[in-house]
């Protein structure tokens, strides 16, 4: 365990500005701290296999496993266990990619359509603005992510690449110029690993085996299921999870070692060159480092993706750290690198992903364990960065429908400037997510204080007009009326009918207690309060849905079926609502106004315009399985 006096320690030594290299043994105390502090952490976060490898000054310094590989056989993880790196894999395309283009055999900026027409994709602005490769490597194309049905797609046989596409070309349209924002795409970079395959002449596994698994000594990393006993299973709350064959091989399917990934941290850091290999020139890797593709780059922000490469910080350091993360269900990685450090880390788990940012942050702070928190040299805020203050909604989903259907409240940003520090923050929520970003001066965008690098700038998109890019965000300025007035709208909808259905709850018992006959008086509340049960029915089994059982979520089954039929049937409820208050107020008896009748039109009325909503945003009949 860490012990408060070691951390008062490291946090003094940081404190203090120490930046003479410490003694041996020092650094070898420090190093212990942090394997007892990762072992404290794979035991509270009950993990059921973890590998690890640090590199720290260029070289590897640890290498372990904790934890059981295979609990079906018994088997331990060991640093030479196969663990599923998700979207690490990822990273082989943009290195397989810069490779080619490298040789002469491929060119990152032509055209897709030109370097495979037989892939189909829908670019409404493809005559003046082309989905490029490297769009599909840095996210800009504005493709969707990948729908559930391709995520719930598991052939029992390996696909090849090309037959997988082409069964969800109409998937993939651009939502917004190609280059004007960043949205993260698995469906896009299916299509870039495409593009290598071609240009490579063989089935992209076999190409990157070759040219980079093989160079790099990754001698049993694969794409395809392991051996029983040689790899970390993946382990969910439910147990076991069986292997996952991905459609989309390249994008997420490689199986590496502890060991193994140590090698490619290793290759970023030696900027392209291993072992006396020199794989990829040091321009390479700097593109690879580099979000080049989006109106963003232009105005001098700096952060974000670059050839699947994605741009982190860790408190105020002034350090950036690059790689990419990874997840599947019951298995998460993650690898980040810092060239200024000459330093990085790559780990691997099973069991959940509750320790991810806990080891995360534990890595970084032993890596920046001499580097002190830089003075900020912030300079006035210039007027049209403090003219930013006000509320902004995001207008870059992965997703366009998995990613707006909840309120605006909870998606939007505050953004808020003082002389010297524009902040941004959730609307809702806590200050742990808020950020500052300051002008240095110098640089055309803000500072992000944790990389050093520019971060925020405002850029006229061409179908939104004014918009702030914030990191890999984009942001359009809203309203405060239509984000109060929409959650208004949904809390007095809810209570509402809440209020309605107790009411007549309440009521009809009363009335056949005290043996009066139950009319048309009675009923008032009762068309009022009928879509409510629909809405509270249909929001129920919405949040119900497990979120990583994605053969459920892409098929008809009882669950998806209810949040079709509940939020259909809140819209025809909705609608018929007034229609039954006419007929209620047309019957005898019932044409005094009294508070019940009062509250039944009220609800009723607000019913039909939430009916409205919901419809101009596709969340009547919610076909989830589409998603």
């Amino acid at each position: 365990m860490v012990t408060p006096v070691i951390r008062i320690a490291v946090i003094l030594s940081a404190w203090l500005g120490l930046t003479l290299a410490l003694p041996a043994s020092a650094d070898g105390a420090a190093l212990k701290t942090l394997q007892a502090e990762v072992e404290a952490l794979f035991h509270e976060r009950e993990l059921q296999a973890l590998g690890i490898a640090l590199i720290e000054d260029g070289e590897l310094v640890w290498l372990d496993a904790l934890g059981v590989a295979d609990p079906t056989l018994g088997v331990a993880a060991t640093p030479d266990t196969l663990f599923r790196t998700a979207s690490i894999s990822k990273m082989f395309i943009a290195l397989a990619a810069l490779g080619l283009e490298q040789a002469g055999a491929l060119n990152l900026d032509v055209p897709v359509r030109e370097l495979a027409p037989e892939v189909h994709f829908d670019n409404p602005w493809e005559a003046e603005h082309p989905v490029r490769l490297s769009h599909l490597l840095e996210h800009t194309s504005g493709w969707n992510d990948a729908y559930l049905a391709e995520y719930a797609r598991r052939p029992p046989e390996p696909l090849a690449l090309g037959d997988a596409l082409a069964r969800y070309a109409p998937q993939r349209r651009s939502r917004w110029v190609p280059g004007s924002r960043s949205a993260y795409s698995n469906s896009g970079s299916a299509v870039a690993a495409y593009m290598v395959e071609r240009a490579a002449g063989m089935p992209y596994e076999e190409y990157i085996t070759q040219a980079w698994l093989r160079p790099l000594g990754m001698d049993t990393a694969t794409f395809f299921e392991p051996e029983p006993g040689s790899a970390a299973l993946a382990h969910s709350p439910q147990g076991v999870e069986p292997y996952w064959s991905l459609l989309y091989r390249p994008v997420g399917a490689l199986n590496a070692s502890p060991r193994e990934l140590s090698a490619l941290v290793k290759l970023l850091l030696g900027r392209g060159q291993y072992q006396g290999q020199t794989l990829l020139s040091e321009a390479a890797i700097t593109r690879m480092e580099t979000p080049a593709t989006s109106l963003a780059w232009l105005a001098g922000v700096q952060s974000g993706y670059g050839l699947s490469n994605y741009l982190s910080s860790h408190n105020d350091a002034g350090i950036a750290f690059y790689g990419h993360s990874g997840s599947l269900v019951g298995a998460y990685s993650r690898l980040l690198y810092s060239p200024e450090l000459n330093s990085g880390y790559v780990f691997a788990l099973t069991g959940g992903d509750s320790a991810r940012n806990a080891l995360d942050h534990a890595l970084r702070d032993y890596l920046l364990r001499h580097r002190t928190s830089t003075a900020i040299a912030a300079r006035p805020l210039p007027d049209h960065y403090r003219a930013l203050d006000g509320l902004y909604e995001p207008i870059n989903p992965r997703h366009q429908q998995r990613g707006t259907y909840l309120p605006l409240a909870l998606r939007s940003q505050r953004v808020t400037t003082s002389d010297r520090f524009l902040h941004s923050q959730p609307l809702l929520g806590n200050g742990d997510r808020r950020q500052r970003f300051y002008f240095d001066g110098n640089h055309p965008a803000l500072i992000d204080p944790g990389t050093g690098l520019g971060a925020v700038a405002p850029v006229v998109d061409p179908l939104a007009g004014q918009v702030l890019h914030l990191n890999d965000g984009v942001y359009q300025r809203v309203a405060g009326w239509r984000i109060w007035g929409e959650l208004g709208l949904w809390i007095t909808v809810l209570a509402g009918s809440a209020l309605a259905a107790l009411w007549v709850i309440a009521e009809l018992p009363v009335a056949r207690f005290r043996r009066q006959a139950i009319g048309a008086r009675h009923m008032w509340l009762v068309p009022a309060a009928v879509p409510g049960l629909f809405l509270g029915a249909a929001l129920l089994c919405l949040t119900s849905l497990p979120t990583t059982d994605f053969v459920l979520l892409a098929s008809r089954a009882p669950a998806t079926l209810s949040v079709f039929g509940f939020s259909l049937g809140y819209g025809l409820a909705g609608l018929a609502a007034p229609l039954a208050l006419i007929w209620l107020a047309r019957q005898p008896g019932t044409t005094r106004i009294g508070v019940r009748q009062g509250l039944a039109w009220s609800l009723s009325l607000l019913h039909l315009v939430m009916v409205v909503y919901l419809a101009s945003r596709g969340l009547i009949g919610i076909r989830v399985w589409t998603w």
